[in-house]
């Protein structure tokens, strides 16, 4: 009796600009000179109940309906995506991902796996291998975008 949906994440760049969308609870990140920042905010209930102040960051994780995607695609009639677009410099990185990496791993912990130095796909080898290490209890997808100037 349930609507089955896919949550997304997409980046597009041109020059120095990015564009990220964005539907569920898949993220998009910006590590910008070592400080790892949110770029997305997820469509779910528990990020509306934190939205409107009924509950703490603390509560959200363990929150009995912390699964529940208030938009996915494929879940409606209609798709809307949020957006948001972000000026990009040489060295960025941005991470987009599923839920399975980011319930796995902490923030502090992605922060210094894309800080190690590891080439993109390096970095996320390093994030899956530490989802498996953890119990990988959701799908783990990642990919990493690498901001370089040209030559």
């Amino acid at each position: 009796g349930q609507i089955a949906g896919s949550t997304v994440v997409v980046f597009m760049g041109h020059g120095r600009h990015g564009l990220v969308m964005w539907a569920g609870d898949s993220r998009a990140y910006l590590l910008r000179q070592g400080a790892l920042q949110p770029l997305t905010r997820d469509h779910s209930y528990v990020e509306e109940l934190l939205a409107r102040g009924e509950i703490t960051p603390a509560d959200a994780h363990a929150h009995p309906e912390a699964n529940v995607i208030t938009r996915a695609v494929g879940a409606g009639q209609e798709l809307y995506l949020d957006m948001d677009i972000v000026e990009l410099y040489h060295g960025d990185m941005l991470l987009l991902c599923s839920d399975g990496v980011y319930k796995e791993l902490s923030e502090q912990h992605i922060n210094a796996i894309m800080r190690h130095g590891y080439s993109p796909a390096g970095i996320v080898q390093e994030l899956i291998n530490a989802c498996l290490e953890h119990g990988a209890r959701d799908n783990v997808s990642a990919v990493v975008v690498k901001v370089i100037e040209r030559v």
